[in-house]
């Protein structure tokens, strides 16, 4: 029996596992998330294992024990069966690249998963294609003055610091005076991270998702941001709206991007501004799913689940045609937490239907978010009118779906 391995808990429950009851499916998470995995989910796979895990400072990253890992699966395929793995959790992206190097298994490798983990060895990669990046460099351990000044020179007026290998906004500063970079040095900064500093790029902020497979391209699609990433965690709620009009220029520079990064066969989030002189700069992009509920997106719009396509393209090992089918005009808002007790506002009048999940309870105190997975609610917005939508995404773009009081 073909055996399927979904490794880490990100996005787990959006599989469509009931469509793979022929084959073993087998679950290995971190034993952090023991207390985040549900009963129902659990008895959703065939067995699910626990090993160690060593989680960042923010436990936004939790990287899996490789020996733990590689037993459990040497284990389950003690009679040879053939096996796939899956992963959508930044932290064991390059994790899940080894095994499959280690165990002569179809998908993308060590080398290729590198690109994707380290986002200063990615921007080289883009930029020798002749591709646009932010300036940037690695950040010292230096918080004076002159290394202050030599930075501004060097990327300009405003400074954007961030870890060359996390992810969902975690530990990301926005300097744009001394004060603020004495501030992230005497707040933000940890040893357990090497940092980078980059130019800040004003314009219009996109994701691209894309699902390749022998570098033919079954699905891509891009989203606009009503704000970028970084803003959430300064308190903004951030939205996603797929942009269904001829968008071909962020389209075609965010593959442009995947394909100077090796093109590998699976799924791939890729992040662009296209800025205040019209041109397209790449951000970053990464070898998984995209997370803030995206997925449920554009299976809303387009008809079609992209970790269930990645699956089924992964499993036939050919290609095949895929078509999208043009549902609801969709898109989606999360909102952060802040200092201070829940108190919910009321709904404003929507056009369309809608679904909504709180994360807290009326009257719960809450800090503020420091990183993209700290959510208060999320919203799916979905509308038969695609003018309709975009009157419901202007109404929501701004709201402020509690207040929090601070005594």
């Amino acid at each position: 029996m073909k055996k399927l391995f979904f490794i880490g808990l990100r996005q787990a429950s959006r599989y469509s596992l009931s469509e793979y009851s022929a084959y073993d499916v087998v679950l290995i998470l971190g034993k952090s998330d023991i207390k985040n995995i549900s009963e129902d989910l659990m008895s959703r796979f065939t067995r699910t294992h626990f090993v160690d895990d060593v989680c960042d400072k923010y436990k936004v990253l939790c990287r899996l024990e490789y020996t733990e890992v590689f037993k459990i699966i040497k284990n389950e395929l003690e009679n040879n069966e053939e096996a796939l793995f899956f992963c959508q959790d930044e932290a064991n992206i390059e994790l899940v690249a080894r095994l499959r190097e280690d165990f002569k298994i179809f998908g993308m490798k060590t080398k290729e998963a590198a690109f994707f983990r380290d986002k200063m060895e990615m921007k080289l990669k883009i930029a020798n294609s002749g591709l646009r990046v932010p300036k940037n460099c690695y950040l010292n351990q230096n918080s004076d003055t002159d290394y202050y000044n030599h930075l501004k020179d060097k990327l300009g007026d405003k400074i954007i610091i961030k870890p060359i290998n996390s992810a969902a906004s975690n530990g990301v500063f926005l300097v744009s005076s001394y004060e603020d970079f004495k501030l992230f040095f005497n707040s933000l900064y940890s040893k357990d991270y090497t940092y980078e500093a980059e130019e800040f790029i004003s314009g219009r902020m996109y994701h691209v998702d894309t699902v390749i497979f022998q570098r033919k391209v079954y699905f891509i699609e891009s989203c606009i941001f009503n704000v970028p990433p970084l803003d959430f965690t300064n308190g903004y709620s951030t939205s996603s709206f797929p942009i269904k009009s001829n968008n071909s220029k962020v389209k075609d520079f965010a593959l442009s991007c995947v394909e100077a990064l090796g093109m590998p066969d699976g799924i791939q989030h890729t992040e662009v501004f296209l800025n205040d002189n019209e041109e397209m700069v790449f951000i970053e992009s990464g070898a998984r799913a995209p997370g803030l509920f995206v997925i449920d997106l554009y299976k809303e719009t387009f008809g079609i689940n992209i970790l269930d396509l990645e699956v089924s393209l992964f499993m036939n090992k050919k290609r095949f045609d895929v078509k999208t089918s043009d549902g609801k005009h969709a898109f989606s808002v999360v909102w952060p937490t802040k200092n201070g007790t829940i108190n919910k506002n009321n709904m404003p009048a929507l056009t369309g239907n809608y679904n909504i999940t709180w994360n807290y309870k009326e009257g719960q105190l809450l800090k503020k978010s420091k990183n993209a997975i700290d959510i208060l609610a999320f919203i799916l917005v979905y509308n038969e009118s695609y003018d309709n939508a975009l009157k419901d995404f202007e109404t929501l773009k701004h709201f402020e779906i509690a207040n929090f009081i601070t005594n």
